[in-house]
């Protein structure tokens, strides 16, 4: 099915910091979204992220367009999710800052690979491996579907969380979950 497109370029569009604000009420996990470069591992820390479906296995990303990273995975056409947890908030930092290249943000760093290649991060709740299957454009970002040919969860921990523009915990920790996933 192809897509679809509604609305009009007569509708109002929410302020940008009106919308912000909204978005800043939704608590997000966050990942590290990383693939290999020419110099070496790049990967940038992202909360926009998504399965989208179960068969087959496919999750969804959401890029700046402007972003350093975004390039690089378009040209590998591979990419890993790093889930992070609330220990792993000073690097989700590091590899957001802009003003740092990437190997000013892999510094120390010693990540292993799975299938793709794309490196791993060390200590992530999980990793999910991913061959780059579709691109849209879409506003200022760009939409990356990513076919899972691979992961790790190696351990249960709090998870990082982001809320109203900052890093936070759960309320619930993972052995008092209600329910299983």
């Amino acid at each position: 099915m192809p897509a679809a497109t509604y609305g009009t370029s007569e509708t109002p569009a929410v302020d940008p910091d009106r919308f912000r604000t909204l978005m800043r009420r939704f608590a997000t996990g966050v990942t590290v979204v990383t693939c290999p470069g020419p110099d070496g591992p790049e990967g940038i820390t992202v909360n926009a992220f998504t399965p989208v479906s179960l068969r087959p296995p496919q999750v969804l990303v959401c890029l700046e367009r402007r972003s350093r990273t975004l390039p690089t995975i378009l040209t590998a056409g591979r990419f890993a999710v790093n889930v992070l947890g609330w220990e792993q908030r000073e690097l989700a930092a590091r590899l957001a800052d802009r003003t740092r290249t990437p190997a000013q943000r892999f510094a120390g760093i010693r990540e292993s690979t799975l299938v793709t290649g794309s490196p791993v991060v060390p200590d992530s709740l999980a990793v999910i491996d991913c061959l780059l299957a579709q691109v849209w454009p879409c506003g200022d970002h760009m939409l990356l579907v990513g076919d899972v040919v691979g992961g790790s969860a190696e351990r249960v921990d709090e998870p990082l969380l982001f809320y109203e523009g900052g890093f936070c915990m759960s309320a619930i920790s993972p052995s008092s979950s209600i329910g299983s996933a």
